[in-house]
Formats: structure tokens, C-alpha cells, sequence
């Protein structure tokens, strides 16, 4: 794995981090849980070099709402704490409903410092911030299904539905996650 992280660093400060693997309904391929950090301030759509071109490649292939968050088995090695494993996955399992730190914390066994204190020196995040970007990736899948014509909805249903309550700021976030407003990637192609 620390060969991986050193080949997935940049000259700019961004870098990706193999967070774990899962299986894709038994097949022999499987589906990666990547963890992108950028540098302090840089938006999403602003890394530049080959870092940038795969972080657009993953983007454009709706590979981070793909990765399945909810299906994905995280690596021991790569999150060594179980606290945090255990607030992952209950964030998983209710990223529809209404979460705080305070539920994650307790789902994990621990205070809510103490998992604060874990989830960045772990993940280098916060709780309330990897629980955000699940629900952007689940809204983001459901955009998608929306544009390909496999579902129906419109962008403030789905944001509802992933818990954001203030549409102003899930765009917000959105654009600031996916380089485009919810109502871009849900258009028919």
C-alpha cells in the first residue's frame, strides 16, 4: 500500500489514497474506495497535471458515486481503528436519515472528540465531512440514474432524500465535489 500512496502523490500537493476494496456482486473485478486529498484550498476542479486527468477520468465515469461506499470493505490496514470503521459503516447504513456527530460517536463506542480525533488523524476529515461527502456521492448516483434515464426525480427530491435540506448549499457542495451544478448532471444525454 505505501507503494500505491507514493505513486498516487503529486508535485502539487494532491494525493489518493487506497482506502480499501470490495467485491462487485461476486465478480472477479472488483471496485476501489479512494480517499482524494487536495491541497489546502485547491477546488476539486482546479488540480492540474495526470492527477487532475484521473481525478476528471473518476469524476466523469461517475466512479466516486460508483465505488459503492455502502458495499465496500475497508482494509484493517488502511483504517486501523475501529471506532472509525464502525462509524463508516454506520454512516452507510443511515445516510438517508438524519445523523450527527453524536449518533456516530455512539454507533462507534466512543465520545464525539474522541471519534473527531480519529477521523483526522485516521482519515484526515471530520465525521460530519465524510458523512457529507457519502450522501453528495449517493445524490451524485442518483443524478446520474436521473440522467440516463433510469430513474425519475428532480435535483431537490434527490438532495431531500440525502438529507440536504438547504438546496442553496447542496449545490454548493455539489459544484464544489463534481466541477457542475446537481441540475447539469441530472439533464438527459
Amino acid at each position: 500500500m505505501e507503494t500505491c500512496r507514493a505513486l498516487l502523490a503529486s508535485s502539487d500537493g494532491a494525493r489518493a489514497q487506497l482506502l480499501g476494496l470490495g467485491p462487485e456482486s461476486g465478480a472477479v473485478t472488483g471496485v476501489a474506495l479512494v480517499l482524494l486529498q487536495l491541497p489546502c484550498g485547491a477546488p476539486a476542479g482546479q488540480v492540474g497535471g495526470w492527477f487532475g486527468s484521473l481525478v476528471e477520468h473518476l469524476r466523469s465515469a461517475g466512479v466516486f458515486a460508483e465505488v459503492a461506499l455502502d458495499n465496500a470493505v475497508t482494509l484493517a490496514d488502511e483504517v486501523p481503528d475501529a471506532a472509525v470503521r464502525r462509524a463508516m459503516a454506520y454512516c452507510a447504513e443511515h445516510a438517508g436519515e438524519p445523523v450527527s456527530v453524536a449518533d456516530m460517536a455512539v454507533a462507534a463506542g466512543v465520545s464525539p472528540r474522541t471519534l473527531q480525533d480519529r477521523f483526522r488523524s485516521g482519515l484526515g476529515t471530520t465525521p460530519a465531512a465524510y458523512l457529507r461527502r457519502l450522501r453528495l456521492d449517493r445524490a451524485h448516483r442518483d443524478l446520474l440514474r436521473i440522467a440516463d434515464g433510469s430513474a425519475s426525480g428532480t435535483v431537490a427530491e434527490v438532495a431531500t432524500r440525502w438529507g440536504f435540506t438547504h438546496l442553496s448549499r447542496f449545490a454548493a457542495y455539489y459544484r464544489e465535489a463534481y466541477g457542475q451544478v446537481p441540475s447539469r448532471t441530472a439533464e438527459r444525454r
